[in-house]
Protein backbone atom coordinates (compact mmCIF):
# COMPACT_ATOMS: atom_id res chain seq x y z
CA UNK A 1 0.00 0.00 0.00
CA UNK A 2 1.49 3.66 -0.79
CA UNK A 3 1.01 6.42 1.59
CA UNK A 4 1.26 10.03 1.04
CA UNK A 5 1.67 12.20 4.16
CA UNK A 6 -0.06 15.87 3.74
CA UNK A 7 0.07 18.70 6.72
CA UNK A 8 -2.43 20.72 7.82
CA UNK A 9 -2.40 24.31 8.73
CA UNK A 10 -2.41 23.33 12.65
CA UNK A 11 1.19 21.81 11.79
CA UNK A 12 -0.97 17.73 12.16
CA UNK A 13 0.69 15.60 9.72
CA UNK A 14 -2.32 13.08 7.96
CA UNK A 15 -0.94 9.92 7.09
CA UNK A 16 -3.10 9.15 3.92
CA UNK A 17 -3.40 5.56 1.67
CA UNK A 18 -2.38 6.51 -2.10
CA UNK A 19 -5.14 4.86 -4.47
CA UNK A 20 -6.23 4.94 -8.31
CA UNK A 21 -9.50 6.65 -8.76
CA UNK A 22 -12.26 4.43 -9.87
CA UNK A 23 -11.30 1.32 -7.57
CA UNK A 24 -14.07 0.18 -4.60
CA UNK A 25 -13.58 1.40 -1.48
CA UNK A 26 -14.65 0.69 1.99
CA UNK A 27 -17.95 2.21 3.47
CA UNK A 28 -15.75 3.93 6.10
CA UNK A 29 -16.12 7.44 6.99
CA UNK A 30 -12.82 9.82 6.45
CA UNK A 31 -11.22 12.52 4.20
CA UNK A 32 -9.97 12.53 0.52
CA UNK A 33 -7.87 14.38 -1.28
CA UNK A 34 -7.70 14.02 -5.32
CA UNK A 35 -4.62 15.10 -6.35
CA UNK A 36 -1.77 14.12 -9.41
CA UNK A 37 1.86 13.72 -9.34
CA UNK A 38 3.43 16.95 -9.20
CA UNK A 39 6.45 18.16 -10.99
CA UNK A 40 9.19 16.83 -8.15
CA UNK A 41 9.56 13.08 -8.38
CA UNK A 42 7.45 11.70 -5.20
CA UNK A 43 5.98 14.64 -4.77
CA UNK A 44 2.10 14.98 -4.76
CA UNK A 45 -0.17 18.00 -6.08
CA UNK A 46 -3.73 18.44 -4.46
CA UNK A 47 -6.65 19.23 -6.39
CA UNK A 48 -9.64 18.85 -4.00
CA UNK A 49 -10.07 18.27 -0.26
CA UNK A 50 -13.48 16.50 0.70
CA UNK A 51 -15.21 14.53 3.90
CA UNK A 52 -17.58 11.65 3.48
CA UNK A 53 -19.92 8.95 5.50
CA UNK A 54 -19.13 6.70 3.29
CA UNK A 55 -15.68 6.17 0.79
CA UNK A 56 -17.41 3.81 -1.47
CA UNK A 57 -20.70 5.61 -2.00
CA UNK A 58 -18.48 9.11 -2.39
CA UNK A 59 -15.52 7.79 -4.52
CA UNK A 60 -16.55 5.12 -6.13
CA UNK A 61 -20.62 4.10 -6.79
CA UNK A 62 -21.83 8.36 -6.67
CA UNK A 63 -18.03 9.63 -7.96
CA UNK A 64 -19.78 10.72 -11.90
CA UNK A 65 -22.25 12.67 -9.51
CA UNK A 66 -19.74 14.69 -6.98
CA UNK A 67 -20.52 18.32 -7.54
CA UNK A 68 -17.01 19.13 -8.16
CA UNK A 69 -16.05 16.33 -10.34
CA UNK A 70 -15.59 18.50 -13.73
CA UNK A 71 -13.43 20.61 -12.42
CA UNK A 72 -11.29 17.43 -10.25
CA UNK A 73 -11.53 16.37 -13.99
CA UNK A 74 -10.35 19.32 -15.47
CA UNK A 75 -6.74 19.71 -13.14
CA UNK A 76 -5.90 16.26 -14.23
CA UNK A 77 -6.67 14.06 -11.30
CA UNK A 78 -5.18 10.82 -11.65
CA UNK A 79 -5.13 9.27 -8.18
CA UNK A 80 -7.39 9.91 -4.70
CA UNK A 81 -5.93 9.37 -0.81
CA UNK A 82 -7.67 8.16 2.09
CA UNK A 83 -7.74 8.36 5.70
CA UNK A 84 -10.60 7.12 8.00
CA UNK A 85 -11.47 9.86 10.37
CA UNK A 86 -13.78 8.25 13.07
CA UNK A 87 -15.96 10.79 15.68
CA UNK A 88 -18.26 12.01 13.22
CA UNK A 89 -19.20 14.74 10.92
CA UNK A 90 -17.62 17.42 13.10
CA UNK A 91 -14.54 15.29 13.26
CA UNK A 92 -13.92 14.93 9.66
CA UNK A 93 -14.85 18.84 8.71
CA UNK A 94 -12.38 19.83 11.36
CA UNK A 95 -9.59 17.44 9.22
CA UNK A 96 -10.98 18.24 6.08
CA UNK A 97 -10.55 21.85 7.13
CA UNK A 98 -7.27 21.75 8.24
CA UNK A 99 -6.00 20.19 5.11
CA UNK A 100 -7.54 22.46 2.53
CA UNK A 101 -6.94 26.03 4.51
CA UNK A 102 -2.67 25.14 4.07
CA UNK A 103 -3.10 23.05 0.76
CA UNK A 104 -5.28 25.25 -1.02
CA UNK A 105 -6.35 22.99 -3.60
CA UNK A 106 -7.57 25.05 -7.26
CA UNK A 107 -11.13 23.21 -7.43
CA UNK A 108 -12.48 23.89 -3.60
CA UNK A 109 -11.72 27.41 -4.88
CA UNK A 110 -15.41 28.99 -5.33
Amino acid sequence: MATVTWSGTSGSKYETELCEIGRPFTTNPGVYIFCKPGREAGKWKCLYVGECENFNDRLNTNLEGHHRWDCIKKHGATHVCVTQVNGGKLSRTAVETDLRQRLDPPCNRQ
